[in-house]
């Protein structure tokens, strides 16, 4: 069984969302709203650094969103994420590092400022009401 700890706002945890949809993994969802629900002992024990995501699979947490992408990549391989070839998953793994190491540190004031907001997590809508991820993605890939 897959678990996933995530909140609407983080970009790491929309990686992770975008590949269980695109990989059709069925998984129960645990909203977090980083307003101090993060620094909770049990969430803790799952995720010592108290960010989002964290995958939990089978009782074993598998935490940070790349690790996280490779892991379902690797425990699931049915609709692949990553191409075949090897110069390609290396391609893939150097796209994934500059998302790591740059993008998602440009992305973090803005993440902050809006998950804040006064009022903005009430108003967050349930994953089950957001649209669905196109396949097109995984098509794009093949």
């Amino acid at each position: 069984m897959l678990e996933l700890y995530h909140s609407i706002n983080s970009v790491c945890a929309q990686k992770v969302r975008i590949a269980l949809a695109e990989k059709e993994l069925p998984h129960k969802e645990h909203l977090m709203t980083l307003g101090g629900d993060q620094f909770d002992p049990a969430y803790m024990k799952l995720n010592p650094n108290a960010v989002v995501p964290t995958l939990i699979h089978d009782g074993q947490p598998i935490i940070e969103s790349s690790v996280i992408l490779y892991y379902l990549d690797e425990a699931f391989p049915e609709r692949p994420l990553m191409p075949v070839g090897p110069f390609a998953r290396a391609k893939t793994r150097l796209f994934n590092k500059l998302i790591d190491e740059y993008v998602h540190n440009s992305c973090t004031v803005l993440t902050f400022a809006t998950a804040f907001r006064p009022g903005h997590q009430k108003n967050a809508k349930p994953a089950s009401l957001r649209l669905p991820v196109s396949s097109a993605l995984h098509k794009s890939a093949t």
